[in-house]
Parts: structure tokens; C-alpha cells; sequence
């Protein structure tokens, strides 16, 4: 590292500049935009401090000739002063040649200044703070398990899920563990461990790797009680290939159906016109319509259909009107995919230009 000071003496102003990035003296990282401009002027002030006494060892000279001494000592200052002009100059000369190398290697757009100096680039907050895991520090990758892998956290929770541990967690599971969501066994999946802000509560969530299921509970620290686990639903966990979802609810041209995980289903189809003419079955004058389940049946010995006339019709929320001789079923067939919907009159009227539109409903097994 070089430096350079002016001297008081030679006619500078104490000025010390180095080729480093030092805050206070140096010329690289931006600091020649401070000290390289006062560090020409402090050269030319010397040179003219070299001049002046240049011109006082010439008069020196002068004054040589009535006393050969008073000459001799002159001739000698002026040859120091000589001397630490030419000094001077060689130290501007690096000075300048320091400074020039310093700002090529300096690039403007990336300097940081202080925040509020109104400069460009001023830094952040985040500038003045530490990385660490205290109050208004800056979190490092991995901190509490966030921006990185999760560690294995079953030695600190001694593989029970009971454990309280205050501080919030995230950690991976993959070994025995008691008291879990399905008692004491293997778990393998992720526990994230929460303390409330008051240190009251711990909200714990169990996302398993083995099954489609996330379990939660909350734990009253104060009362050292852990709620019961509650299982949360998602669209992996009602899927038909499980056989423990809740419901799911389909509509088709057929109709709408909610199927449930225990393997029962009701289907429903609103408005359905009867519109062929199924002419005399017994005493009976007969006009029917075929509606095909929306979800296929196990079998049709599991089908239990129900059949209303839909509102508008003549005989609207009603199943049978006896006083106009006209009946109403509805019975399964077709191996539980079909339900046959019927209208008869038993005074054999004709019933060609009557369409009666219905309400089907149905209940049965879907396997």
C-alpha cells in the first residue's frame, strides 16, 4: 500500500492519501471523488512553496557577496528546498497515477452510500442489521427450518409428539413416535411446531408423507393439555381409491348424485318428461321413461327409486290421485343402471298428448 502525505512545512496542508479503500484516506472505492481533486491542489501548493524559497535562496546568493557564509548557508537551503520540491513533485506524479488506476477499477453504479445522504444507491435497512435469530435480526437460509432442508428434529422432541417445546419448529419425521395422530407407531412426514406469542398455546400441524392426510391441535401450555388431533380434507384424501372420504357430488345429462365414502349414493333427476307410450299393461293405460343413473348402481336389488309429478303439472308434489284413477311408480331394472318411471291411468284413457314431467329420486349402493 502507498502513501502520500503534504507536509505543513512544504507548503501542504497535512493532507494523507493512500491507494487503498480506506475510508478516511483512501482513492479507490469512490474515495479519489473526495481526496484526489485536494491532493492536486496540496501539490501545487508545494510547488509554489519550492518556488518561493527557489527565490529566496537566489537572493540569498545575492546577498552571498558581503558574506561568503551567510551565501553558503543560503546555498544550502536552497538546495533542500530544491530537494523537497522535486520530493513533491514525484509524490503528485503517484498520487495522480494511483488515483487514475483507482478509478478504473471502481464502478460508479455499484458504490453504496449511506441511507439519507441523497446519493444514488443508498443502502437498506437490511445494511445495518446482523444475521441471527434475535428480535429485528436477519434470518439465515435454514433458520427454524425455512429456505432449507428440514432437519431431523425426533432427538429434540424424544420422538413424542406430547413434547412441549416452545420454540417454533419445523422438522422432518421419519421413525417411531408416540402420541401422534394415530396413537404411538411410525410416522414419516413433516411437524411444524408453532408457539403463540404469548407462550400459551402451540399449534401443531402434521403433514404426512405416507398418506394424502395434514392433522392439527392446539396445546394449552398453561394447563399442560394437547387438544385432540383434527384431520384436515384436501382433494388428494377424498379421491374414490380411498376408502374414507366423506362425499363427493357429480351431475351428468343423467341427472346429479352425491356419492358417499361408505359406499351409498342418492341420485336425482328433476323434470323428467315420461314421453313413451307403453299402451295397456293389465287394466292399465301406461306411459313411461327410462332414466339412466347418473352413477351406476352394485346391482339393482340395491336401488330404492321414489317418483313425485313436478310442479306445474296437474298433479304436482303428489304421488297418487285416486279420484282421477291415476297412479304413479317408479321400480329399478337394468341391473342397476336404469330406473323405469311410469304413469297410469286405470280408466284406460288415452294419454298421447299427456307428457307428465317427474321428480326421480333415488337411493342405492354404488359398490
Amino acid at each position: 500500500m502507498a502513501t502520500v502525505t503534504f507536509p505543513d512545512d512544504l507548503g501542504g496542508d497535512g493532507l494523507t492519501v493512500t491507494d487503498d479503500a480506506n475510508p478516511d484516506t483512501g482513492l479507490a472505492a469512490g474515495g479519489h471523488r473526495l481526496r484526489f481533486v485536494p491532493a492536486l491542489n496540496n501539490t501545487v501548493a508545494m510547488a509554489r512553496t519550492a518556488a518561493d524559497q527557489a527565490a529566496a535562496a537566489k537572493q540569498s546568493e545575492t546577498a552571498a557577496a558581503a558574506s561568503r557564509s551567510a551565501a553558503k548557508s543560503s546555498e544550502t537551503r536552497a538546495a533542500n528546498s530544491a530537494s523537497a520540491a522535486n520530493s513533491s513533485k514525484t509524490a503528485a506524479a503517484d498520487s495522480a497515477k494511483a488515483a487514475a488506476r483507482s478509478a478504473e477499477s471502481v464502478d460508479a453504479d455499484q458504490i453504496m452510500h449511506k441511507r439519507g445522504s441523497g446519493l444514488a444507491n443508498e443502502v437498506g435497512t437490511a445494511a445495518t442489521r446482523d444475521v441471527g435469530t434475535a428480535d429485528g435480526e436477519l434470518m439465515e437460509v435454514g433458520a427454524w427450518g425455512l429456505g432449507g432442508t428440514a432437519p431431523d428434529i425426533a432427538d429434540e422432541f424424544g420422538r413424542d409428539f406430547d413434547t412441549w417445546i416452545r420454540d417454533n419448529k419445523i422438522g422432518t419425521i421419519a421413525t417411531q413416535w408416540s402420541n401422534g395422530p394415530l396413537g404411538d407407531g411410525n410416522y414419516t412426514g413433516l411437524l411444524i411446531n408453532l408457539s403463540r406469542v404469548y407462550m400459551n398455546f402451540i399449534y401443531q400441524k402434521f403433514i404426512g408423507v405416507s398418506d394424502l392426510y395434514i392433522y392439527e391441535r392446539i396445546g394449552d401450555i398453561s394447563k399442560k393439555e394437547w387438544g385432540k388431533w383434527s384431520r384436515c380434507f384436501n382433494a388428494g384424501s377424498v379421491s374414490d381409491d380411498r376408502s374414507d372420504f366423506l362425499f363427493k357430488h357429480y351431475e351428468n345429462a343423467n341427472g346429479s348424485v352425491i356419492k358417499f365414502g361408505d359406499g351409498s349414493a342418492i341420485a336425482r333427476k328433476s323434470f323428467f318428461a315420461l314421453t313413451e307410450d307403453a299402451g295397456t299393461v293389465g287394466s292399465n293405460r301406461i306411459k313411461q321413461a327410462v332414466w339412466t343413473l347418473p352413477l351406476r348402481a352394485v346391482s339393482s336389488g340395491s336401488v330404492t327409486p321414489s317418483i313425485v309429478f313436478a310442479d306445474g303439472t296437474d298433479y304436482a308434489g303428489k304421488e297418487i290421485r285416486y279420484e282421477d284413477m291415476c297412479y304413479l311408480r317408479a321400480y329399478p331394472s337394468g341391473n342397476g343402471s336404469t330406473v323405469v318411471a311410469q304413469i297410469g291411468d286405470l280408466q284406460k284413457r288415452d294419454l298421447a298428448d299427456y307428457t307428465p314431467r317427474v321428480h326421480l329420486t333415488a337411493t342405492y349402493n354404488w359398490r
